[in-house]
């Protein structure tokens, strides 16, 4: 999702390095339920985190799943793996 510097949300799937890709105009209650859904998987202060960046004009919000887990315990077996990525749009 791209919030674009007007305030208009956008949205665009299988987004990947070095690819172009076309936005398309995106719907506040969709993007509204994805934003929930990642919020979901944080503790309180990240979930503050993402709300004040989802209301970011001219920043990005995506999700990746099967994204490589950290180096941890090996008592810790990861099941699932995940990442929420955001930050600004320059403009080229």
């Amino acid at each position: 999702y791209y919030t674009d510097p007007d305030g208009n949300l956008w949205t665009a799937r299988d987004v990947r390095q070095g690819r172009s890709v076309t936005l398309e105009p995106a719907a506040a209650p969709e993007f509204n339920r994805w934003l929930a859904a990642q919020k979901a998987r944080f503790a309180t202060r990240n979930r503050q985190r993402l709300e004040r960046t989802a209301t970011r004009h001219g920043h990005f919000l995506a999700s990746s799943g099967g994204v490589p887990a950290i180096e941890t315990l090996r008592s810790i077996d990861w099941t699932e793996t995940g990442a929420v990525l955001t930050g600004p749009v320059a403009a080229p």
